[in-house]
């Protein structure tokens, strides 16, 4: 008679994940794309920067994910699917309760890098309200 592993359900209630990100430019610059590989950009990027007024990057967060909301039941299957950079690795960190949950620096707009809860069975293992007890579950 084999032996019955007990049922797990995780919950993420309002899970919001934040990054910091000193780059204050718009995200389509991070994916090469052709145009933004051509010479043509970096010409026109380099002329752009000696042009500009030199001011002080300020320090920004970048939402990885905003308000996530999910319950997975036990003897279920489920897919993640996205394009790249959409936030699949850092959901399932999340889910795995891996994600960081310290403070930023001093500077930035936001507090936290993780807020909401995860829940395993009801009980909070990350997030708001995580007891250090229940991170080992």
């Amino acid at each position: 008679d084999a032996t019955k592993l007990p049922e797990m359900e995780v919950r993420l209630q309002n899970v919001s994940y934040q990054v910091p990100s000193l780059d204050v430019g718009s995200q389509e610059e991070k994916v090469p794309t052709i145009y933004n590989s051509s010479p043509l950009y970096l010409f026109e990027r380099l002329f752009r920067t000696a042009t500009e007024e030199h001011t002080e990057k300020k320090q920004m967060v970048t939402n990885v994910l905003t308000n996530v909301n999910l319950v997975l039941k036990p003897k279920c299957m489920y897919l993640v699917l996205g394009p790249p950079l959409s936030g699949k690795t850092s959901l399932l960190k999340a889910i795995a309760g891996m994600l960081p949950q310290g403070n930023f620096p001093a500077g930035y707009p936001e507090d936290k890098h993780l807020t909401g809860k995860v829940l395993y069975n009801n009980l909070v293992c990350s997030g708001d309200g995580a007891d250090e007890s229940n991170r080992t579950l």
